[in-house]
């Protein structure tokens, strides 16, 4: 991607997380999301306990809480491009000595951190990195022999037939959702299986209640993916008659897990 295009969907994504960590914390505390997802993300890892783990795009801390539990006696380095969202983590995690919070770039992971990590992982922000493929070089660089790099990846709401939900009401509603991406999940594919080895790719349905899931996409970043274009109050008003549209559990909330060793 074209640097001046990438750094200004940076300045947009950073300016749209600025606006999000009092809404952020709310939803994780009553729904425990990002725990669940970044749970997922590792379950199959046979990393040591003692593990060293870079959270890229760590947000508020959400995601660092089940790695702290997975890896009892290892040291977690998280890293964010928003103050807001980064300060929300360490006020968080002032007291525990084994996690390293940091202020900066995903596509310049080796400034801020030494080599030698078992793991390096993207908690649903791998697709908010429009340089993306630069900082899977980087954490290429940064991994251990052996070391794993892993990322999830959201694909979108899908009803009991499979069906994009959101598309679905939107053809009713014609609020004109935006479904682009600055990362395409088939391309973040390659890349990774160009990068690391024994790479696999799975999916995992979350079943969610649409009170759960108009609470994630009314967060203020969430909800500018879907209209970028839009004020914030505005975009609620559309969140909010789109999701009228949605009923009934049993909704699968479909996020991609992608991983490879170095």
């Amino acid at each position: 991607m074209d640097p001046a295009m990438a750094a200004k969907i940076k300045q947009a994504v950073v300016n749209n997380f600025e606006q999000s960590p009092d809404t952020y914390q709310a939803f994780e505390e009553e729904f425990g999301f990002f725990d669940a997802l970044t749970t997922e993300l590792i379950r199959p890892m046979s990393l040591p306990g003692k593990a060293r783990v870079l959270d890229v795009g760590c947000g508020s801390g959400a995601s660092i809480e089940p790695l702290l539990r997975a890896f009892p006696d290892g040291q977690i380095w998280g890293l964010d491009i928003s103050p807001a969202m980064l300060k929300k983590a360490q006020d968080r995690y002032i007291d525990e000595d084994r996690v390293k919070l940091i202020l900066g770039d995903a596509a310049q992971l080796t400034k801020y951190v030494d080599t030698g990590f078992d793991a390096v992982l993207y908690t649903a922000s791998i697709f908010l990195i429009p340089d993306y493929l630069l900082s899977l070089e980087e954490a290429h660089s940064l991994l251990k022999d052996g070391g794993v790099a892993a990322a999830t990846f959201i694909d979108g709401i899908y009803d009991q037939s499979d069906r994009n939900a959101l598309a679905q009401a939107d053809e009713s509603a014609q609020t004109g959702i935006n479904f682009k991406k600055a990362v395409v999940s088939d391309e973040l594919k390659a890349a990774m299986k160009a990068r690391f080895t024994l790479f696999e790719m799975r999916t995992v349905d979350f079943t969610c209640s649409v009170s759960m899931l108009k609470a994630f996409y009314s967060i203020p970043a969430q909800s500018a993916g879907l209209y970028p274009k839009l004020d914030y109050p505005t975009r609620l008003a559309m969140i909010n008659r789109i999701f009228s549209l949605l009923s009934g559990e049993g909704l699968a909330f479909r996020w991609h897990i992608l991983a490879g060793l170095k």
